[in-house]
């Protein structure tokens, strides 16, 4: 009997573990080298790049080599041109996701000039309009935009050197985005839209995470086959016994 017991405590706890487990979120990088045509060090040499970068507390993959940045005004030639780029995603039980996004020059308020688009695998769709001066903001320090609501919105990186722009610090911010209220549906992509024009806003986006909770059948399954192995042990332990 005081094997079974402990034993019975020992798989207890584990079904506690895999249930915090399953309550947790998780992060799943994206890398943007298929998406990019541009390096975000070529507008300061000190912006990180890597695999699994902790920025803010959330890992991010941004290609060392290669291009590992989309950014607007090279996709618009420089025109005032509407643009978009769509990142495939295929994932469910998203409940976020975490951009790093800036932009060259940046206009404060509404009507925002760019917006976030998430498509689902039933074709509906969330847009999140993102607002300078509050959602987005200059990479460079002291011009055009400058203010984020640092509720949604984080400065994860500064430069500690000059670089081309001029004197002034180099910032990266990182978005967050809630998505629990779709996360029942796949998430099919996100697409950075960008409605600026040259010397007044043009968006750039050199990182994506994905945050994600198991799904509830994968609890479920686990507290199953614990409760299964508890009835086995039990019946063992009473045949010892008798």
């Amino acid at each position: 009997m005081r094997s079974f017991t402990c034993l019975s405590v020992a798989l207890l706890g584990c079904l506690v573990v895999a249930g915090e487990t399953a309550r947790a979120e998780f992060f799943t990088p994206i890398s943007l080298a298929d998406s990019a045509n541009g390096r975000i060090q070529s507008l300061h040499p000190e912006y990180p790049s890597g695999t699994g970068v902790d920025l803010g507390g959330v890992p991010f993959d941004i290609p060392s080599v290669g291009p590992n940045t989309w950014f607007a005004t090279f996709a618009s030639g420089g025109t005032s041109a509407s643009v978009s780029k769509t990142i495939p995603i295929g994932m469910t039980g998203v409940t976020g996701v975490h951009t790093l996004i800036n932009t060259l020059w940046g206009r404060a308020g509404t009507p925002s000039l760019a917006s976030l688009t998430f498509t689902y695998d039933d074709g509906s769709t969330f847009v999140k309009p993102l607002v300078g001066d509050s959602d987005i903001r200059d990479y460079y320090q002291n011009v055009f935009t400058n203010t984020i609501n640092n509720t949604t919105t984080f400065r994860v990186f500064f430069t500690d050197t000059d670089g081309p722009a001029g004197p002034n610090r180099y910032r990266l911010d990182k978005q967050f985005v809630d998505l629990a209220a779709f996360s029942s549906k796949t998430l099919v992509s996100m697409r950075l839209n960008d409605f600026g024009n040259e010397l007044v806003q043009r968006t750039f986006i050199s990182g994506l995470t994905v945050q994600t909770v198991p799904e509830p059948s994968a609890l479920a399954l686990t507290a199953l086959g614990g409760a299964a192995l508890l009835i086995r042990l039990r019946r063992s332990s009473t045949r010892r016994a008798d």
